[in-house]
């Protein structure tokens, strides 16, 4: 990164600078969560923007596995209820209750 050779090199840089850029580096599919730190870089550290870097990332996994989770739970309802309709075709709906934990662990309870 063109930051860490500059500070190789005994330059300083200032902190609000590397903000920046990190923040005009993120990938494009971060582009909205980037814009609300546009907002907000002018007050952000290093750390605090890394804190929540990290944290938006694992928003998106766990709304990955949400998601995953979903469209499993979607697909085993078809297929349970391929057969088991009444003459007019109707299916009765299975509920399921799960319960998603903090480290990304999921307990089906029903």
């Amino acid at each position: 990164m063109i930051v860490h050779e500059i500070i190789s090199e005994g330059i300083k840089v200032d902190e609000q600078m590397q903000v920046a850029a990190i923040i005009d580096n993120l990938p494009n599919s971060w582009k909205e969560f980037q814009k609300g730190l546009h907002h907000k870089q002018s007050e952000m550290s290093i750390v605090n923007l890394m804190g929540r870097l990290q944290i938006e990332e694992e928003a998106r996994k766990q709304d990955k596995m949400n998601e995953a989770f979903a469209n499993n739970t979607h697909a085993n309802r078809a297929n349970n209820h391929q057969g088991n309709g009444n003459a007019n075709g109707n299916y009765a709906e299975a509920a399921v209750e799960w319960v998603c934990h903090g480290n990304g662990v999921i307990d089906v309870l029903t």
